[in-house]
């Protein structure tokens, strides 16, 4: 009785019907951009009044751009150019000097770490890989170190995950009769509770309370700058 039923209710060439529906609905929203791969999905939308989406390429252009820096010691730098092409340059605050390499000790070795430790590739002015791990690889071109991970071979990675919230690489210098270095980069309260000592212009100090203060401090302000 229910087959009979259903075969009398519904009309032979309803479901046809709803398909070229759908599929006009369908041509519609190509037009304006919109890509449905779900036919059922058209009209699901068609019941919604608020859309929230991802604003990441979009509003935005799916890149990432290092404008600032602060080193251990409290030397501060801006950043110009935007971009993976490596346009740009890196220059202390406040004389606008201008950094390459290791000009300054502080900044340069910053910069190293960012750059070893990392798995991103520039080709083509374009990042394979994390777009925040393609923005350090474009701050270490504007400062001609990009080529810094060629002076190590690389031992062993920690992977980056969300719960430790860091990554390590533990590396050994190719040219000098160096101990291995380990190259550590993530969330600031990580690292630093890893560190026992800190840069000071190529030399190691004791991480004292004020100096965690410190960076916490800097921490806050570049957060209130959106950085």
């Amino acid at each position: 009785i229910g087959v009979s039923l259903a075969v009398a209710a519904i009309p032979e060439g309803l479901p046809i019907v709803v398909t070229v529906t759908l599929v006009l609905g369908v041509l519609r929203m190509a037009k304006k951009r919109v890509i449905v791969k779900k036919l059922p999905i058209v009209e699901t939308l068609g019941c919604c009044n608020v859309i929230c989406s991802d604003k990441t390429g979009t509003l935005t252009a799916n890149e990432m751009t290092v404008t600032q820096l602060v080193t251990s010691d409290g030397l501060h730098a801006e950043v110009s150019g935007v971009g993976y092409n490596g346009d740009g340059s890196v220059r202390l605050l406040p004389s606008k000097e201008v950094l390459t390499r290791f000009s300054n000790v502080s900044v340069g070795r910053l910069v190293e770490a960012g750059c070893v430790a990392n798995n991103a590739v520039i080709r083509k002015n374009a990042v394979m890989g994390q777009p925040t791990e393609g923005a350090l690889i474009a701050l270490a071109m504007k400062m001609d170190l990009s080529d810094i991970k060629d002076s190590y071979v690389r031992k062993k990675e920690i992977p980056f995950s969300s719960e430790q919230k860091w990554m390590a690489a533990q590396c050994s210098p190719k040219n000098e009769d160096q101990e291995d270095i380990y190259f550590m980069k993530g969330a600031l309260e990580e690292v630093v509770n890893s560190c026992s000592t800190y840069n000071h212009g190529g030399i190691p100090l004791p991480l004292t309370p004020q100096q965690r203060a410190f960076y916490q401090q800097q921490e806050k302000e570049m957060g209130t700058l959106g950085l």
